[in-house]
């Protein structure tokens, strides 16, 4: 269904979004639809864009199905140059090693 672009209203915006949200495609799609609304304004084809917060705002809330998953978080003890308890493995070592001279290396914390 072809609209002129001065008469899409936010309800129309709502119809084509509601269906697949949330899903990344939708929030892509919503931005480019916003990007597009707003070159409108520009141009003066247009009052306002019907693609902003307010339709955010009536979308329904939740997870987006390609949201990222987070990792847990591994002991220090286990981290590259942690030095594993060992005297002179941990970082400072390394510092050192590379040729630091010592008073740029004042307030490095192991």
């Amino acid at each position: 269904m072809a609209k002129r672009i001065d008469t899409i209203t936010s309800a129309d915006v709502l119809a084509v979004l509601v269906p697949i949200w949330p899903s990344p495609s939708a929030t892509r799609l919503r931005q480019k639809m916003s990007a597009v609304m707003r070159w409108s304004v520009a141009q003066g084809y247009r009052a306002d864009d019907p693609a902003v917060k307010a339709v955010l705002q009536a979308l329904p809330h939740g997870k987006q199905t390609g949201a990222r998953k987070h990792h847990r978080a591994i002991p220090h003890s286990r981290t590259v140059g942690s030095g594993g308890g060992n005297p002179g493995q941990g970082p400072h070592a390394r510092i050192v090693g590379r040729g630091i001279p010592e008073p740029e290396m004042r307030g490095v914390r192991a």
